[in-house]
């Protein structure tokens, strides 16, 4: 609805729409437990910040958009699905990528359901979280059912 919005708010005022297009942020490994302020690659920790800093300058439009290849959650004891890769990555990796821009999320992937029902719910509830702290967040792709599904 935000992004019909700001298209049409481009159209009728002939102002410039900025839009930004990132895709599959995850911050972990595969089966890794959700860390609240490094990400785990290659059997090291980094920090978040070493790992975007060739993005920030980047990410500087009116909608800044990504998809989220992760289940969100702070969760150690969900149950993953059995599948090659299932991923997680700790609610503050998302807040971080929000910091540097971001306001337009995809849930909608192959791995948005690596750890379930429980998993959605954690992702649901986590984002929900973080549209309370940045009001601009919209996000799409998932819900508990079909009507909740945008």
């Amino acid at each position: 609805m935000l992004f019909l919005f700001l298209i049409l708010f481009a159209w009728r005022s002939q102002a410039e729409l900025v839009i930004t297009m990132g895709g599959d942020v995850n911050f972990n490994e595969s089966e890794q437990p959700p860390q609240a302020e490094t990400v785990l690659a290659h059997g090291r920790n980094y920090k978040w910040q070493d790992l975007t800093t060739g993005i920030k300058d980047l990410i500087n439009g009116d909608i800044n958009f990504a998809n989220i290849e992760t289940v969100i959650t702070d969760e150690v004891n969900l149950v993953p699905q059995e599948k090659e890769f299932v991923f997680r990555s700790h609610p503050n990796s998302i807040r971080h990528m929000l910091d540097l821009g971001l306001n337009m999320l995809s849930l909608a992937n192959n791995h948005a359901f690596d750890y379930g029902r429980d998993g959605i719910e954690e992702t649901l509830k986590n984002v929900g979280l973080m549209q309370s702290e940045y009001h601009i967040l919209q996000y799409a792709g998932v819900g508990r059912n079909l009507n909740e599904v945008s």
